[in-house]
Parts: structure tokens; C-alpha cells; sequence
């Protein structure tokens, strides 16, 4: 499914940069095609174990996906490791994350900064520092049985809140969600008499999810680019029967995919599928054609000019919401 292949590229991500152990924990025994998944990761220098599926009748009536996300609490069952830092596996890995276990000492995690206000006080645990615990993990279980309303996020939050163990927050410089990209966060590249150089300088080093039109609910849209499902990036402008991949415009889409497609290669995982094969074909993801390539409309480098004129003509009102509507399809 999509976290196994999301993991795929984070594990590439992270392997070029850390001297730490790489843990994933799945469910999963083999890739979609059949391949083992202990012996094929073991070449990214990533060792696999088992995720428990966790039961909690409160939360039956949750969408599954925030079901799923409770079953990260089972890093503190980790405890044969005296630290540990939970990653997404929706997200990327842009630079050396290692300085969290080496240089910094306590929890840490990322903020919850969905509308890219920047500098917010609420706690997201796509990536979290933590020390494993046994007692920890029960403690947390029974809360999340109790508190059936609240996200894993805020049930992580409440307890070590209860416990007076803080868990300090990473800059939106260290760690952000990809729809922020571009948001007005300090860079620390500045020219010698002290002015703010122009461009991106400021991406984090770590990236939740690549960002889309869509809330975080939605799963699909939301994280676009880190994914290897060419047709949800096939955006289409007016009627013209052809499409641009939204990908190729987003900053680090075309760098996830360079890591997916590395990682999938015989160099590492030796994976082999027409989705892989289509995605990782440079034809394929550049033009919409060829071989394998299941892409429903040719793909242009450029918006058809007369589309995109219509998008500029479109008057914004101070809020930024929309007051003559854009022609999309």
C-alpha cells in the first residue's frame, strides 16, 4: 500500500545521511509483488519488524486511517533501544536529522502547523524523539481508550503533559509539513551586511507529507508528490485533453522521486511492477507516454497558455478566497 512504498523512499532518504539504526515496523511479510520484505530492505540497511495491529474498542467509530495512526504508539515498546525517533512514513528525510539522538536530550517533536502560521505551540508527532517504555506504552493505551475523541497526537501530548515531561517543539526550520514549503521561515543564509537572500532557503529538514489542495483527512490529496500514483498527479486545465503532473512543479516531488525509483532499482530493492516500471520511466513521468505508462492524458512541461491565462485573470479578494471562480477540470 501506499505507507510501504512511502517507506521505501524515506528509508532511501535517511540512509544517506544517518550513522543511527533504521527500524521500520509493518505488518506487512512481503512487497505487492511477492518479493520478502525482510531480505530486500536488509539492503537499505533497514531492519524490519513486526507492528501489532492494536484493538481499542472505543475507537471503532474512527475512519481507519485515524485508527492506524494509534498503532505508532508501539515505539515505546521498543525498549531494547535506549532511545528512539519516530518517523511518518509519508514524509522525507531532507537533510541529517541525527543531531535529535546526539545532541539534544529529552522529547522533541514537530509542531502542529497545518494552516503554515509558523512558530505554533501544539505538539504533531509525525516525528518524535522519545525513550521507550513499557509502562509508558500501557499508560498511553489506556488514555487513548478513555479519550476516544482525541488524536493520537493530542493523546501523546496529554500524557506527558500529566506527567510534567515536556516535549519540547522543533523549529519549522527543523521539521514541517510540505504544504508550508515556501512559508516565511527564517533561513539562516544571510548576506554579510545582515539582509534576507532572496529564494528558498529555509526548507526543513524534515517534511511531512508534500502537500496538495486537500485537508489532512483526505489521505490522497493532501500528499501528492510523495507517491508514485501518476494519475492523481495528472491536474488538468480546461478542456484541452491534456494534463501537466503537478509534481514537476513542487519542489522536492521530482527528489522523492529520485529516491523511490534509486531504492526500487537493482542496486537495493530489486522490485519489479508496471506501476514502478511507469512511474520510474522517465518518458512516462516526464511526457505521459510509452511502455507501462497507465498516465490517461499526455503530460505538457507547461500549462496550455490560454488555460492558464484564465487562472491569472482570476480576482482574489483581500482574504485570498476566490470572487471570480477558476476554470478547472
Amino acid at each position: 500500500g501506499p505507507f510501504l512504498w512511502g517507506a521505501v523512499a524515506l528509508a532511501r532518504s535517511l540512509n544517506q545521511f544517518t550513522a543511527h539504526r533504521i527500524v521500520l515496523l509493518t505488518n506487512h511479510k512481503v512487497f505487492p509483488g511477492g518479493e520478502p520484505l525482510k531480505e530486500r530492505f536488509a539492503k537499505l540497511g533497514v531492519e524490519v519488524r513486526k507492528l501489532q495491529q492494536l484493538d481499542l474498542p472505543s475507537h471503532t467509530g474512527l475512519a481507519q486511517r485515524a485508527q492506524v495512526g494509534f498503532w505508532k504508539l508501539q515505539a515505546w515498546n521498543l525498549t531494547d533501544l535506549e532511545r528512539a525517533v519516530w518517523l511518518d512514513v509519508d514524509s522525507l528525510v531532507y537533510r541529517n536529522i541525527d543531531w535529535i539522538l546526539d545532541e539534544r536530550e529529552g522529547m522533541w517533536a514537530a509542531r502542529d502547523d497545518w494552516g503554515c502560521v509558523g512558530d505554533v505551540s501544539k505538539v504533531h508527532t509525525s516525528i518524535l524523539a522519545l525513550q521507550p517504555s513499557s509502562s509508558d506504552f500501557q499508560g498511553l493505551l489506556v488514555l487513548a481508550a478513555e479519550q476516544p475523541s482525541l488524536t493520537v497526537h493530542e493523546v501523546i501530548a496529554l500524557y506527558f503533559a500529566q506527567r510534567r515531561v515536556p516535549i519540547h517543539l522543533l523549529s519549522d526550520l527543523e521539521a514541517g509539513f510540505g504544504r508550508c514549503l515556501g512559508s516565511d521561515v527564517p533561513s539562516p543564509y544571510i548576506s554579510p551586511d545582515g539582509d534576507k537572500t532572496n529564494g528558498l532557503w529555509s526548507f526543513p529538514a524534515f517534511i511531512h507529507k508534500s502537500g496538495g489542495y486537500a485537508s489532512p483527512e483526505d489521505g490522497v490529496n493532501d500528499n501528492l508528490c510523495f507517491s508514485m500514483h501518476l494519475n492523481t498527479q495528472s491536474y488538468s486545465l480546461g478542456d484541452t485533453g491534456t494534463a501537466i503532473n503537478v509534481c514537476q512543479f513542487h519542489p522536492v516531488g521530482e527528489h522523492w522521486r529520485g529516491l523511490f525509483c534509486e531504492a526500487t532499482s537493482e542496486k537495493f530493492l530489486r522490485l519489479t511492477s508496471p506501476e514502478i516500471g511507469g512511474f520510474c520511466n522517465d518518458h512516462c513521468y516526464f511526457w505521459g507516454e510509452g511502455e507501462g505508462c497507465t498516465q490517461v492524458h499526455r503530460v505538457e512541461a507547461t500549462p496550455d497558455f490560454a488555460s492558464y491565462s484564465v487562472l491569472l485573470a482570476c480576482q482574489r479578494s483581500e482574504d485570498n478566497k476566490l470572487i471570480v471562480p477558476c476554470r478547472m477540470t
